[in-house]
């Protein structure tokens, strides 16, 4: 038995006889990328946390100069200004939402 969640995200919306939509024509290679894509983000966040984590313990037990390079480094990037960088930020932010309006015009 498939689980609401897979059967909602892996089917095709399609047209019935009275005008409401319905949620009928999944197939395997549907259920086959979206498994995929949950298991390639599962990966993902797991090793960036990892990394993160690694990172954090490494400088802690480094020499005095990498640890106060590492220092300055995470110092710099909390110092970063958003208003700086405002424009790159609304682009992605205006390319993502194309991006699903085009998504959702496809389906």
């Amino acid at each position: 038995m498939v689980s609401p969640w897979v059967a909602r995200a892996t089917a095709r919306v399609l047209p019935s006889a009275n005008g409401h939509e319905t949620m009928r024509d999944s197939s395997l290679f549907e259920l086959y990328r979206y498994l995929l894509g949950v298991v390639v983000c599962t990966y993902v966040v797991v090793r960036a946390v990892s990394f993160i984590w690694r990172w954090q313990i490494d400088s802690g037990e480094a020499d005095r100069p990498e640890a106060l390079i590492r220092r300055y480094l995470v110092t710099v990037l909390l110092r970063t200004r958003v208003r700086r960088y405002w424009f790159e930020l609304a682009q992605i932010v205006t390319l993502a939402g194309i991006l699903v309006a085009v998504i959702q015009q496809h389906d």
